[in-house]
């Protein structure tokens, strides 16, 4: 004992200031005594904390009122005053004792601690010691204690001596403090570490710390080093928790996992461990840089690497619980470095290898992509690669796999070689991804995959590759090469672009094989399988379907061509150009000859090669020819058979049939036909043509409709909307003579008006105001029609605005669409009177007109002058009235044809109108205001319009029509009954008419002489809409004299027949002077 004193007084000296030299000194001196005391087995006298102070060294504090010594243990129970307490003066104790029911309590050291006894805790609570700079030394086999923390600042310092053990207790180290293991042959504990300080053996022999006894997570930034002592330092990890070093160790004694996690960083640059270990529970790696760990791992534990960077395994180890790779790049330097577990990689890490190497460990995919990086060298993988994920290999060397695995992802070599180590190591659904650059090796061995992929290349070696499980659609851009087939497998589609020249045979099993480059190998196509494609192949053997080109195009075949009797070769037809087979040998054919028409605008009479045999067909051909959708039910397609050639030519059929299926061959337009006449027309001039040697390629788009949609799309060509330029013209000349000859307006009275084109007689002007005080001034019958009391102004102005809007319903027979028509006009005119009953004038309008087409026919526009001169007087009882009207028409037409997928088909011109009107009315009953007179009037119109060519806005010409110079008359009387009469509405004279007519039209002129610009001689005329024979017209008025000089007229006029209604209005104002 009194040795072990010396020695503590010696070690403890050497650990204090100078300052505290004396302290020291007198504190060993004391131990001594005490030792001398107290021997060693004789139960030490308790002194119990009485809370009545804070200062440890005060005896006031304690009962039984002395200070606890090297002799005592002093005793902490329950909860007192002062819980937090200091000790004031180096202090030895026999040890510290927390009671069953003691509460936390924390004993900050004012000057160093020596324990020659147990910290014993028998509380449930934590207790801290606070050792801030000063020192605590563990004597003899004295325990830390369980549950009891240990902090140290800078300076701060725990020394284990003797056969002190630690114990269950925390430490947390600040910065500069340090647990130093002194002359103890015993492993230490360490319940948990944390903090930043220094841990080291100063004794010259061995020892083991043990860490993590409290099951509790952990980090310990600073070192654990073997020191200077000579003696070796052991780290060894118990308890379930993590114990996590970030600090640079240096220790030597190796590193024992015996439970729980020890995890070397936490995601930063720092953190290792020294020397060999063995692992029986976890190891972790976490750095985000490169790390190398030169030690061997053995034991039943798992090795996990965590974190962005990499972690170097550089030599063998021997762990069996296998390698978790979770983040970052694991790698290797010899075969064994992962132990004899498995390898689980979890996405978007990498396996390296650092030298030529093989290894036999299982690996586990989780998820996304795992990569194994050859880098340089060649790496060799025996065990099964499982799970789910894409592994990715990447490097220059080869990676060479030789289990049979068995993970659900996709393969993608990026760099270097991928190389089988056995017959189906992949699993046949694997989709296999080739780089530039990179190659997938067979090395002679079959292998079946889901999909084949990329730009690099593929090495048969002697190999069968099958390609296509997966049923789904890639692109191959690299090459096959080496002795060896390739079967096209699935129902997808496999698209070869690369010059392929393996040797052995390539055989289409299943869905689509598309040769866009080339297969320089006999290719055999099986039932239910397909060939296609724009580059080249070697011999062909089809029993299932030949498609070439793409949509289409041109395939070559180096050498014969063996159609089977169950095969069929689908020709796809687009536009001029059609799929084609050239063969540089013979072609033997049989089985089906599909058509596929794919639009466009195909070419009538001029043949399409489908097939082409240098060394002849030898007599053979296609049987039966069909076709998956039709050209049109006006189409004809014909093959015909060469030496050499299989040639399809479409032919067009006559058209009338189809608009008329009960028409004579040849027909012509006819009367009375049952069909629509326009269409009939129509058709019957593009027969015609096409019968003259015409060419009707153009309107291909007519001809490849179904029969129903035929006869519409053939009147779409009709033009039929040039027909409304002349019914504008009409309706407009109408409009402007019914104004000129308004006799409800203007301040006239009684007379024959006209329909919404119809005129009426002329009476004088109503006396004034001043002149009619009572209606006695009014004219009596006496006095006859159109007689007044007092002299009319002699001139007069006046303004109007007239307009209508209608609809004239198509012929069914003739095959015209409805129109509807619209126009709206201002005119100012003058007129003089000549004497008391003749008034003659002049007058000019402008407006514009619009006209459309129902089935999409077409729209009419135009802008309308007008100029005009009119007359009226009387002849004894019979009211004369007559009018002439000239109109231009500046006219601009547009139209679609759907079937030539057209738009935009425009055409402007200048119609020109001349029109005329006559009426005569006779005032038969004029009784109080009121006049009756029949009516009776004609009226024609005589529009021309030039010849005129269409023209397409994007410039094509199919269907453009040239429209020949024609003239249209209409003409037709009127007989009639007006009602007029006037009253005082207050102090302003009104007069008002009702009139009712009956019109018969003599001439009713719609029709178009037109032909087709790109086919020569198709010429035919068509008719538009036009009035009914009969009519009735009905028309009201209203006038009012607003002053003795103005005036204020209105009037509504309708025509109404079976197929037309049309409704029009017009306003004048007058003044006379």
């Amino acid at each position: 004992m009194l040795s072990c004193l010396q020695r503590a007084l010696r070690d403890t000296t050497s650990l204090v200031a100078p300052s505290a030299l004396s302290r020291t000194t007198a504190l060993a001196t004391g131990m001594i005594a005490g030792a001398l005391l107290f021997p060693s087995g004789q139960v030490q006298a308790q002194q119990i904390w009485n809370g009545a102070g804070s200062d440890f060294n005060t005896g006031v504090n304690w009962t039984p009122g002395t200070v606890p010594g090297v002799g005592n243990v002093a005793v902490f129970a329950g909860s007192t005053a002062n819980n937090n307490l200091g000790t004031s003066l180096n202090t030895s104790l026999g040890g510290i004792t927390y009671s069953a029911g003691a509460s936390p309590y924390t004993i900050t050291l004012g000057d160093n601690l020596q324990l020659f006894g147990n910290v014993a805790n028998n509380s449930s609570a934590t207790q801290v010691i606070d050792v801030g700079g000063k020192a605590i030394f563990f004597y003899a086999a004295a325990n830390s204690g369980t549950n009891v923390t240990y902090n140290l600042a800078a300076g701060g310092e725990i020394q284990f001596r003797g056969s002190s053990v630690g114990g269950l207790s925390r430490f947390t180290l600040g910065a500069l403090s340090r647990i130093g293991i002194f002359e103890t042959a015993n492993a230490v504990a360490l319940g948990s570490l944390s903090g930043s300080g220094l841990i080291e053996n100063v004794a010259p022999g061995a020892t083991t710390l043990a860490i993590g006894g409290l099951n509790e997570t952990s980090t310990f930034s600073g070192q654990i080093s073997s020191g200077g002592g000579g003696g070796a330092l052991g780290i060894e990890k118990v308890g379930s928790g993590t114990l996590i070093l970030t600090g640079t160790n240096t220790y030597t004694g190796g590193t024992t996992i015996s439970a729980g996690t020890l995890q070397i960083g936490n995601g930063g640059i720092s953190g290792s461990i020294a020397g060999n270990v063995t692992n029986n529970a976890s190891l972790v790696f976490n750095r985000v840089d490169n790390l190398t760990f030169s030690g061997v791992i053995s034991g039943s534990g798992t090795l996990t690497k965590m974190g962005a960077g990499t972690l170097a395994l550089s030599v063998g180890n021997t762990y069996s619980g296998g390698t978790s790779l979770t983040g970052g790049t694991l790698a290797i330097a010899s075969g064994t470095s992962l132990g004899s577990g498995p390898l689980q990689m979890s996405a978007a890490t990498t396996f390296r290898t650092l030298g030529n190497l093989t290894v036999n460990n299982p690996v586990s995919l989780a998820g996304g992509t795992a990569t194994i990086d050859t880098d340089a060298f060649d790496l060799g993988l025996g065990g099964v690669i499982s799970g789910i994920g894409t592994l990715t290999k990447t490097g220059t060397g080869t990676l060479t796999l030789s289990g049979v695995n068995t993970y659900s992802g996709a393969t993608w070599i990026q760099d270097g070689t991928l190389r089988m180590g056995g017959a189906g190591v992949l699993s046949n659904q694997t989709a296999v991804q080739i780089s530039a650059g990179a190659t997938f090796d067979l090395n002679g061995l079959t292998q079946s995959v889901g999909s084949l992929s990329g730009t690099g290349d593929v090495l048969l070696s002697g190999a069968t590759l099958r390609a296509g499980n997966s049923n789904t659609d890639t692109t191959f851009s690299g090459t096959i090469s080496g002795a060896g087939s390739l079967l096209k497998d699935g129902t997808g589609t496999l698209t070869l672009n690369g010059a392929n020249s393996h040797t052995g045979v390539t055989q289409v099993l299943g869905g689509r094989l598309v040769v866009d480059g080339s297969v320089a190998s006999p290719v055999i196509v099986m039932p239910g399988a397909t060939l296609a494609g724009s580059g080249s192949v070697g011999i062909t053997t089809v029993d299932g379907t030949l498609s070439p080109g793409n949509s289409p195009g041109t395939l070559t075949i180096n050498g014969n061509l063996v159609m089977g009797v169950a095969s069929t070769y689908v020709a796809e037809v687009q536009g001029a150009a059609a799929d084609r087979v050239n063969v540089t040998g013979t072609a033997s054919l049989a089985g089906t000859l599909r058509l596929v028409p794919l639009g466009g605008a195909y070419t009538f009479n001029s043949a399409y090669t489908l097939l082409s045999a240098t060394g002849g067909l030898g007599g053979t051909s296609f049987s039966p020819v069909d076709t998956a959708g039709p050209f049109g039910d006006g189409v004809t397609t014909s093959i015909a058979y060469t030496a050499t050639d299989v040639l399809l030519t479409l032919t067009p059929k006559p058209l009338v049939p189809i608009v008329d299926p009960a028409a004579p061959a040849p027909a012509r337009p006819r009367l009375g036909v049952g069909r629509p006449a326009n269409a009939y027309a129509v058709a019957a001039a593009i027969d015609g043509a096409v019968a003259n040697g015409g060419d009707p390629s153009a309107l291909f788009g007519v001809y490849n409709l179904p029969a129903a949609a035929i006869p519409a799309a053939v009147n779409s060509l009709s033009g039929e909307v040039h027909t409304a330029a002349p019914a504008m013209a009409n309706t407009a000349a109408d409009r402007f003579l019914g104004t000129l000859l308004d006799g409800a307006g203007a301040g006239r009275l009684s007379g024959a008006a006209g329909g919404p084109g119809g005129t009426a007689g002329f009476t004088a002007d109503l006396p004034s105001k001043q002149d009619l005080p009572s209606k006695q001034n009014l004219p009596s019958k006496q006095d006859g029609p159109g007689r007044s009391t007092f002299d009319p102004a002699r001139f007069s102005l006046w303004g109007a605005t007239f307009g209508s809007t209608g609809r004239s319903d198509g012929d069914r027979i003739v095959g015209s669409a409805n129109r509807n028509l619209s126009d709206g006009h201002a005119a100012v005119g003058a007129d003089i009177r000549l004497g008391s009953n003749t008034v003659v004038g002049a007058a000019v309008a402008g407006g514009q007109s619009r006209a459309s087409l129902s089935g999409g026919l077409g729209k009419a526009e135009a802008d309308v002058f007008q100029a005009g001169i009119y007359g009226r007087t009387t002849l004894g009882s019979v009211n004369l009235a007559a009018a002439l009207g000239y109109a231009r028409l500046e006219t601009d037409t547009t139209r679609a044809i759907s079937a030539l997928g057209l738009t935009g088909v425009t055409a402007s011109y200048a119609t020109q109108a001349w029109s005329g009107r006559i009426e005569a009315s006779l005032p038969v009953i004029a009784w109080s205001g009121i006049t009756l007179s029949p009516l009776a009037a004609f009226q024609a119109v005589r529009a021309s319009s030039p010849a005129a060519v269409e023209r397409d806005v994007m410039g094509a010409t199919a269907g453009m029509l040239t429209l020949a110079k024609r003239t249209d008359m209409t003409s037709r009387s009127e007989l009639g009954l007006r009602l007029d009469a006037s009253l005082l509405a207050g102090a302003m004279p009104v007069t008002g008419f009702v009139r009712a007519a009956w019109a018969h039209y003599y001439q009713r002129d719609a029709d178009l002489t037109a032909s087709l610009n790109g086919l020569p001689g198709a010429l035919f005329g068509v008719t538009g809409a036009r009035p009914d024979r009969n009519a009735a017209l009905l028309a009201a008025g209203a006038d009012v004299k607003l002053s003795q000089s103005g005036s204020l007229g209105m009037r509504v006029d309708s025509e109404l027949s079976d197929n037309t209604r049309r409704l029009g209005g017009t306003a004048q104002l007058r003044v006379s002077f």
